[in-house]
């Protein structure tokens, strides 16, 4: 019954995507000018809502979200999408299957919020030894290794280009120096370069490039 749904935007001859998850169902329209292809999105919803009420199935409208992707200025606060009268305004990130996604496509909101979910890590790691007991750097590297590295380097096959970019690359030593202070014990105006070797842990920049190049 799913697949019907799915193969709307063939069916009537309409270009664009629908895609479907454990719960939910995304659906994505592509054009050059964002009045016109929220126009489209509109009639492709409209379409699925369509359907799915035919399987006695109802869309969530408070809980449906509008993202336009472009990375011009151009202003998209007056469209909308309407949903059982409920008007849907565009938002700036939505975070999806553990990838934070921004409207400009260049993956800084999802660093950002990896940075976010990495500190509380550290913080909660913080708690644990003291300055003279504790655990030794040997288990702070395997915890590093078991939560921090997998944490921030999730799905890093899709935005890895961000670590192109400087500031990119500054988030991510960011983020690194602080677990490396904290494992190598050393005081916080250490070279970021000798913290690594110190704390004996890989930069996540190679990391990164080291699980993209399986795919």
């Amino acid at each position: 019954m799913i697949d019907d749904i799915l193969r709307l935007p063939s069916d009537h001859n309409m270009p664009g995507l629908a895609l479907a998850y454990a719960d939910g169902i995304s659906a994505s329209k592509q054009h050059k000018d964002t009045t016109i292809a929220v126009i489209l999105l509109q009639t492709l919803t409209n379409c699925i809502k369509s359907q799915l009420e035919k399987l006695k199935l109802k869309v969530n409208a408070s809980k449906t979200v509008l993202i336009i992707f472009n990375r011009k200025r151009t202003p998209v606060d007056n469209l909308r999408l309407t949903i059982d009268g409920l008007q849907i305004q565009p938002v700036n990130q939505k975070k999806l299957l553990g990838l934070t996604l921004g409207s400009k496509l260049n993956w800084n909101a999802h660093l950002n919020e990896k940075g976010h979910q990495v500190r509380k890590i550290f913080f909660s790691l913080h708690s644990y030894p003291g300055k003279t007991w504790g655990l030794s750097g040997s288990c702070l590297r395997a915890m590093y290794s078991a939560l921090v590295e997998p944490s921030l380097l999730y799905c890093c096959s899709v935005w890895a280009s961000v670590i192109k970019t400087k500031q990119g690359r500054k988030k991510l030593r960011s983020i690194e120096r602080q677990f490396n202070v904290f494992t190598s014990m050393s005081f916080q105006t250490a070279d970021t370069g000798a913290l690594s070797f110190l704390a004996g842990t890989m930069p996540a920049r190679p990391g990164s490039h080291r699980q993209t190049s399986f795919f």
